[in-house]
């Protein structure tokens, strides 16, 4: 059976859409394997929290933020959009073993690996402050900063605590930090014409100039 044209083509948009979230989920995995350092897990629960907290806080980019006053992580959502997701002990568990190695020293002097206990992410979800970077939101676009600043590189931004996710066709976008005079025009245009037609929109009929 022959496949019409037009279905090849959307058939071949979602198959690059669902290798491209692959490829971002990957990318995402293999950023919260960042250390492979063992913590010996035979000491006090809090000992062992400090340990992992000290060692996520340097994470560069983070993969644990504050947002609100609790802990969240980016996750895509079933649109594939990114999303604010709160910290619950699953999925702090589940950072916990990707990050590190749990290990207890049996009587024998054989070392044992074992998941993170549970104990010790109750522990760790328990401070009452955070040093890890605030979140305020995810854009889709380059913005201004308060400072004038433009906002146009990918990810999280430490002065304006956002993450920045380019939407689709927007992915690479530069913008000129001294634009040409073609350039200005060519920006100023569509918005001149945006005005115009509001303008037009709402003046009384036959005042449209």
């Amino acid at each position: 059976m022959k496949i019409p044209h037009t279905l090849a083509i959307l058939i071949q948009i979602m198959l690059l859409r669902f290798l491209t979230n692959a490829k971002t989920l990957f990318q995402t995995r293999n950023k919260e394997r960042r250390s492979s350092e063992n913590i010996l897990t035979d000491r006090p629960n809090y000992e062992v929290s400090d340990q992992c907290y000290r060692i996520l806080q340097a994470n560069a980019p983070p993969i644990i933020y504050v947002h609100g006053g609790m802990l969240v992580r980016l996750s895509s959502n079933k649109y594939h959009r990114l999303q604010i997701q709160g910290m619950a002990v699953d999925i702090l568990r589940s950072i916990l073993d990707r990050c590190f190695k749990f290990v207890r020293l049996t009587a024998k002097g054989e070392v044992n690996v074992s998941p993170p206990p549970a104990d010790l992410v109750k522990d760790f979800l328990s401070r009452s402050r955070w040093a890890f970077p605030p979140l305020d939101g995810i854009i889709t676009c380059p913005t201004l900063r308060s400072d004038g600043s433009l906002l146009v590189d990918e990810g999280y931004d430490p002065i304006t605590h956002l993450f920045y996710k380019p939407s689709e066709g927007l992915e690479g976008i530069r913008v000129p930090l001294e634009p040409s005079p073609v350039q200005v025009r060519s920006a100023i245009t569509p918005v001149e014409e945006l005005i115009v037609d509001f303008r037009s929109s709402m003046a009384p009929p036959g005042q449209i100039h």
